[in-house]
């Protein structure tokens, strides 16, 4: 395995060849073209990707603990439990159509993302916060969402049913979309 640390990639495009047998510690990517990449065995720890493309990046089985994503684009990735060390928050990302997996997302944090279409399923998302997002046609199904924030929500619904949600914060409209998928008329 080689280790690569406390190194600054900016405005590169990169090959799964260089994420081959590859960790990376305290690393910092700027403006960095890593879209269709194959990373399932790679090594991310205390990293941070800013302005950067992964786009339908095959993330499936990369270890990502503690990553910070700044205004990155990651449409279409997939991140599951075979990620047992995903620690991630999110900022000024697209994250459309992404999915998380049976994961345990406690404290996880979304601010300014745009989450067309995407997907938690089995996630456990306590304290989560998740300010200024879009989530439309967003799916939250058998997660624990208890004590999580929504803060400026934008069309979100999540279905009080099929997921855990004792003392999770939503604002006035986010209540009302919920209420009218359930047949409520809110005046």
């Amino acid at each position: 395995m080689i280790v690569v640390a406390d190194k600054v990639f900016e405005s590169i495009t990169v090959s799964s060849a260089n994420f081959v047998d590859r960790e990376f510690y305290e690393c910092t990517f700027k403006n960095c073209d890593l879209s269709n990449l194959n990373l399932s065995n790679a090594k991310f720890f205390n990293t941070t990707f800013i302005d950067c493309n992964l786009a339908n990046t095959n993330l499936s089985s990369a270890q990502i603990r503690d990553c910070q994503f700044k205004a990155c684009k990651l449409i279409c990735i997939g991140i599951s439990r075979a990620n047992f060390a995903f620690a991630a928050n999110f900022y000024e990302r697209d994250l459309q159509y992404a999915e998380f997996m049976d994961l345990n997302l406690k404290k996880i944090i979304l601010e300014q993302c745009h989450c067309k279409g995407i997907r938690f399923m089995s996630c456990n998302l306590r304290n989560a916060r998740f300010t200024g997002c879009s989530f439309g046609e967003a799916i939250f199904s058998n997660c624990d969402l208890q004590e999580a924030a929504f803060t400026n929500a934008y069309h979100l619904i999540i279905d009080p049913s099929a997921n855990k949600i004792k003392k999770t914060t939503i604002d006035l409209e986010t209540a009302a979309n919920i209420a009218s998928q359930f047949g409520f008329t809110v005046n």
